[in-house]
């Protein structure tokens, strides 16, 4: 059974899985690319193999067929071999010289899974040709939102050049296609790369003075700032400031060099940056601030009961909620990111609504916002990045289930009235309202487009497609079993998987409502459940505190994460697969690696943990505490490379 399938433009996971590659640490370790004369000799035998189907595709549709092929071939010879990256090199072109950006970064994802390719050369690459040879609105509108998401990621990686030459051939793409929104930020992006070139060739021309003269303050200065205030490698840039030109900031420099031997001695050097941030503005005294927060985060545990306690309390509560030094990404809405490195790990902030709580969250495919529905019947959507409320809305009765449109354009509510609604992501501005259902909608999930909804109920037909335009039932889904508690969609939107109160797992086709498979097993009441991003497997967790991992295939169970104190109440993986969190009714928070099986950590929320969601950089995830607010925790994933 196919669990992939290909569509033109570049699903936003695609380009997550693309960007984990770039990040990837050690935890995974890559085949060297086969050598020269290995390649060879598998190009010659898949020239053989393909060589009808070479000269048969003309047309675009026919490549793209070939290039999917070949990566299906490619699935099934021997993993790592010259056989399999010939395959999925060859694909990659095949796509690239159509324009189709989405099938060639399918080959670009699975090279980068398995060899050790430099990625941001190959990520800019295909871009790069896919952009030239794009031919239609749709291929000019993939390769111009990708670009715009890539781009700062190879700023990242000092990859300056090919960023802005791939932005310059984005924006034309979207200029042919006349998509000016779309080429108005890519002009932004090219501004703001140009400023971050500027500001690395000052930091390189800092070292180059450094090599002669290595005590030079004033280039101490230029390179501690940049690797502290830009880079955030404060292990590097310390030193340097310590030997700069900046009198403040050399005189907390060396405190914080010199280190500390006692709780006391900690808070010290977090007063030093943090006083020092009071004299600063903007990034800078949030930088600093954050800084303070290092120190003050060790010192707080042995200083509690007396009055320097409280303080550094009271600091630390204004660190979890400052809002963290950010930088724009692509996107339609204004995209952030956190500064991972200045951060430690643990709660970086907290928001949610003030009078009432948050039942369900739904994380946004570009991980810039959140969609919540509440207690009191208010949906609301959250930036992420700040925790600023961008828009409310209330709706009548408490709010059971949230999700977003794998467009990002649409939130769907399922609601106590009844009925499930239907707004406009951005605005939250009603579309359309699906029902009366004929009893409380608990869950709702997007179907393959924004046309239909699946809408699960607490007693009636517990399972029904609705069309959002005809506002009618379209089709019953069969169940054995009522009380949906999880709904959700497949990463390439062809399945949706619910999960019943008694234990049972259905997987369904999405746009038809056709059940593929059931899963038996779980002997528990199930509370959640999602899917891996590749599609092939699935969890689920619930009463009897075990986290189950399921193959989608064969529908028998691969793995048990055992060690939960509760019942699981949520269940989440990385975009780069490799992670795992779980939250459960006792407060706690664990973070697994998935391949492993081990557990990483875990942690206690204030009250019951639940409604966990892995943000695009798998650093962060989002819960839902016992209080009722969404809670943004740094995790302890390794660095990035």
């Amino acid at each position: 059974m196919p669990f992939s399938r290909h569509v033109l433009l570049v699903p936003v996971f695609l380009i997550a899985s693309c960007l984990a590659a770039m990040d990837e640490s050690a935890a995974r370790p890559k085949t060297p690319v086969p050598d020269a004369a290995a390649q060879q000799t598998a190009k010659k035998a898949a020239g053989e193999l393909f060589a009808d189907r070479f000269k048969q595709a003309k047309a675009t549709a026919e490549k793209t067929a070939l290039a999917t092929d070949m990566m299906d071939a490619a699935s099934k010879v021997q993993a790592g071999s010259a056989d399999q990256y010939v395959l999925l090199k060859i694909a990659r072109d095949v796509a690239a010289g159509t324009g189709d950006a989405a099938t060639a970064l399918q080959a670009v994802e699975r090279l980068l899974g398995q060899f050790d390719e430099p990625a941001a050369e190959l990520i800019g690459e295909t871009l790069l040709t896919a952009a030239r040879q794009a031919s239609t609105s749709a291929q000019h509108k993939a390769v111009a939102e990708a670009a715009l998401t890539f781009a700062g990621k190879l700023a990242d990686a000092d990859q300056y050049e090919t960023a802005l030459r791939l932005c310059e051939a984005a924006r034309s793409s979207a200029q042919r296609a006349k998509l000016y929104p779309l080429a108005k930020e890519l002009t932004a992006r090219i501004e703001e790369i140009n400023r971050q070139q500027l500001l690395s060739e000052e930091y390189r021309k800092a070292l180059s003075v450094l090599d002669a003269k290595p005590t030079d303050p004033a280039a101490n200065l230029a390179a501690g700032w940049h690797l502290c205030f830009v880079k955030g490698n404060w292990d590097r840039g310390v030193p340097m400031l310590a030997l700069g030109s900046d009198e403040a900031l050399r005189a907390a420099a060396i405190k914080d060099l010199r280190g500390a031997n006692s709780a006391d001695e900690q808070a010290v050097i977090g007063d030093a940056w943090w006083d020092l941030a009071e004299t600063r503005q903007g990034e800078e005294r949030d930088t600093l601030r954050l800084r303070a927060g290092f120190w003050y985060r060790q010192a707080e545990p042995q200083l509690a009961g007396g009055l320097a306690g409280l303080k550094v309390k009271q600091r630390l509560k204004e660190i979890a909620v400052l809002g963290q030094r950010l930088r724009p990404l692509a996107g339609s809405r204004s995209e952030v990111v956190l500064s991972a490195d200045s951060l430690p790990v643990g709660e970086v902030r907290r928001f949610g609504p003030d009078m009432s709580k948050v039942n369900a969250i739904a994380l946004a495919p570009a991980g810039d916002v959140l969609l919540g529905g509440c207690e009191d019947g208010h949906a609301a959507v959250w930036e992420i990045g700040t925790g600023k409320e961008l828009a409310r809305r209330k709706i009548d009765g408490r709010i059971f289930g949230v999700a977003i449109s794998r467009d990002g354009k649409l939130a769907a509510c399922a609601c106590e009235d009844t009925h499930a609604h239907v707004l406009n992501l951005n605005t939250l501005e009603p579309i359309g309202t699906i029902g009366p259902t004929g009893s409380w909608a608990t869950r709702v999930a997007f179907a393959t487009d924004t046309r239909n909804i699946i809408v699960a109920t607490e007693k009636v037909n517990p399972l029904q497609i609705w069309g959002i335009e005809a506002r009618r039932s379209l089709a019953s889904l069969p169940s054995s079993s009522g009380n949906v508690r999880a709904l959700c969609l497949s990463p390439d939107g062809q399945y949706v998987l619910a999960g019943f109160l008694q234990g049972g797992l259905c997987l369904y086709e999405a746009g038809t409502g056709k059940i593929v498979r059931s899963f038996k097993g779980q002997p528990a009441e199930l509370s959640c459940a999602a899917f891996c991003p590749d599609g092939r497997r699935i969890l689920s967790g619930g009463s009897d505190k075990i986290v189950y991992e399921w193959d989608l295939t064969t529908g028998t169970p691969i793995r048990r994460f055992e060690g939960n104190q509760a019942e699981v109440t949520g269940v989440s993986v990385s975009t780069d697969g490799i992670w795992l969190a779980s939250s459960a009714k006792d407060g706690a928070v664990r973070l697994w690696n998935l391949n492993k099986g081990n557990l990483v950590g875990a942690w206690k929320l204030e009250g019951e943990a639940r409604g966990v969601a892995f943000l695009p950089d798998p650093r962060f995830a989002v819960f839902i505490g016992g209080d009722g607010k969404i809670h943004l925790w740094k995790l302890p994933v390794p660095k990035p490379r």
